[in-house]
């Protein structure tokens, strides 16, 4: 008779020497959807960093009573694997740089009545693997993302999202 073989879990890669980094700045958003009691949000940013080395979550301070938020102080910096890029096979066998998720979140729900997929304003995924070669010798990318809805809610889509994000090499001090 046959034996199955037992699946053993991918342990993650190792590295050694400098890990580059990975900077997210959320800088804005507008047009947000409401949900406050007065027609407004008090919104705030999830980032989640997936890429071969696991998942990483960081939030931004919430902006209160506004659709149109500005986000001061919302950089983030993530390790991510030194030079994925330039070596297409490590590129695909790691996942290259993963993805990273915004999710934008009302802080404060109206009432107790309001579902966690409710509180969500939307959400967006940007893939790392297509960033342009930037001046300062890494890899970025700065756009309006347009937000699409949680998984699970009611609601149609409304509002879009400003991010840089850039990789950079691991001996930079340069941040976004």
């Amino acid at each position: 008779h046959e034996q199955q073989q037992e699946q053993q879990p991918v342990a993650a890669p190792t590295v050694h020497g400098p890990m580059d980094r990975l900077h997210v700045r959320v800088i804005e958003a507008k047009d947000l959807r409401p949900v406050d009691t007065f027609g407004l949000s008090d919104p705030m940013v999830a980032v989640t960093h997936s890429g071969p080395f696991g998942r990483n979550e960081a939030r931004s301070p919430a902006v209160r009573r506004t659709l149109n938020p500005t986000f001061i102080g919302a950089s983030f910096a993530f390790n991510v694997a030194a030079g994925v890029s330039v070596d297409a096979a490590l590129e695909e066998k790691m996942g290259g740089w993963g993805t990273i998720e915004l999710t934008v979140i009302d802080e404060a729900p109206a009432s107790a009545d309001v579902s966690v997929a409710e509180t969500v304003l939307g959400v967006v995924r940007l893939e790392l693997g297509g960033l342009k070669p930037s001046a300062n010798g890494g890899f970025g990318v700065q756009r309006w993302l347009k937000l699409e809805p949680a998984e699970g809610a009611t609601w149609k889509a409304q509002g879009e999202i400003h991010v840089m994000a850039q990789i950079l090499p691991g001996d930079s001090a340069s941040t976004v």
